[in-house]
C-alpha cells in the first residue's frame, strides 16, 4: 500500500515537471524562430574554418580543371559546396544552388565519397550549378573542411578565408537570412 501511495504522490510531480521542461523547450525555440525567423537550424553552427584560410588541398577536376586551395585565394568569393549524387538532400538542394548561380553566384563543388561516372549521371540528370566540380573520392579534403555529411556549404572570399558555413542543406529562409547577407559582405 505504501508504494502505491508513494506512486500516487510521485506520477503528478514527474508529469508536471516534464510539462514545465517541454514548456519552457516551446518557449525558447518560439523566441528563437521570433528573433530569427526559418533560418533557425541546429546545423547551422559555425565551423571551425569560419575566420580561417581553407586547409592546403588539390583535387582533380570532373570533366574539367580541377581545383585547390590556391584557386580559392584568386581574389573571387566562391560558394564551395560538398555533394553527393546519393544524397537525396543534395537532390533537393540542386534546384536552389541552379537559381543561385543564375543571379550570379559562383559555386564551386566538390563531390563527396563518390565515383566520377556517378556524379556525372547526376549533374545530367538534375543540372549543374557549379562552375567547376573536383573529385573528392576518398573524402580525404572533406574531413580536413571538417566535413560531417553532406551537402555542407561554405563562403569563403578571394583571400581562401572562409566567412560562411552552413552544415545541412541550404533552403530559401536560410540563404535569404544568412548567405547573401555574407557574400554582400565579401563583395563590397
Amino acid at each position: 500500500m505504501n508504494s502505491d501511495r508513494r506512486t500516487l504522490l510521485i506520477l503528478p510531480a514527474a508529469l508536471i515537471g516534464a510539462g514545465g521542461v517541454a514548456v519552457g523547450g516551446l518557449a525558447v525555440w518560439r523566441l528563437l524562430r521570433q528573433e530569427l525567423g526559418d533560418a533557425v537550424d541546429p546545423l547551422g553552427t559555425p565551423s571551425v574554418l569560419t575566420g580561417r584560410k581553407v586547409p592546403p588541398f588539390r583535387l582533380p577536376g570532373l570533366g574539367g580543371a580541377g581545383f585547390g586551395s590556391l584557386d580559392l585565394a584568386a581574389g573571387q568569393p566562391v560558394l564551395v559546396n560538398f555533394f553527393a549524387g546519393w544524397s537525396r538532400i543534395c537532390v533537393e538542394q540542386v534546384v536552389l544552388l541552379l537559381d543561385l548561380k543564375r543571379h550570379g553566384v559562383v559555386i564551386w563543388g566538390i563531390t563527396f565519397m563518390e565515383a566520377p561516372r556517378n556524379t556525372a549521371a547526376f549533374l545530367e540528370r538534375y543540372g549543374n550549378p557549379y562552375a567547376r566540380v573536383a573529385a573528392d573520392e576518398p573524402g580525404r579534403v572533406a574531413v580536413d573542411w571538417g566535413v560531417r555529411g553532406v551537402p555542407d556549404t561554405f563562403l569563403v572570399n578571394g583571400e581562401g578565408i572562409v566567412k560562411w558555413h552552413m552544415s545541412g542543406p541550404l533552403t530559401k529562409p536560410v540563404v535569404d537570412r544568412q548567405l547573401l547577407p555574407a557574400l554582400r559582405k565579401v563583395t563590397s
